[in-house]
């Protein structure tokens, strides 16, 4: 009977081994591919809000955190519009954050929960909202939030 309990001995910490370490291991693998490979870096941001609002955007500082929930923030935030130099910039925002749940970046368009600027400017030039509402193509608004919360904003 002494024969059979260094197996089952065995066994059992082969089970724990596999238990704890399969967890480990998915979690070392999602944690270096979204350090690696994330489709949240500061030049993948920058890309995308080119496209979307047609612009040029400057972003001086840009982090992305995956836990406890995924969240990103970043400070100087311009967009400007493209071939006018003596125009002031479209948008601003001084310092912005946005939080939420992993289920939220897998959403199409992804979802954050929560969303907050921090001296946001807005600059609507004059009869824009004419050349608006005779343009065929309008982009959606944007969906990416359940609560934003804004301050020091300035729409001009």
């Amino acid at each position: 009977m002494e024969s059979h309990r260094p197996t089952f001995r065995r066994r059992v910490l082969a089970l724990i081994i596999i238990v704890l370490g399969v967890p480990i291991l998915f979690a070392a693998i999602l944690l270096v591919y979204f350090w690696r490979f994330s489709p949240f870096n500061r030049e993948w941001v920058v890309d995308a809000l080119q496209k979307r609002y047609q612009c040029e955007v400057e972003l001086k500082s840009f982090s992305v955190s995956f836990f406890p929930m995924v969240s990103i923030s970043g400070e100087g935030l311009v967009l400007k519009r493209q071939a006018t130099s003596g125009l002031p910039p479209v948008a601003s925002v001084r310092e912005f954050s946005a939080a939420g749940s992993w289920l939220g970046l897998l959403r199409q368009p992804m979802h954050f929960g929560r969303v907050r600027l921090d001296g946001l400017v807005i600059v609507i030039p004059l009869g824009q909202g004419e050349l608006r509402r005779r343009s065929n193509n309008r982009l959606p608004p944007p969906r990416f939030s359940s609560w934003m919360r804004s301050s020091r904003t300035m729409a001009c």
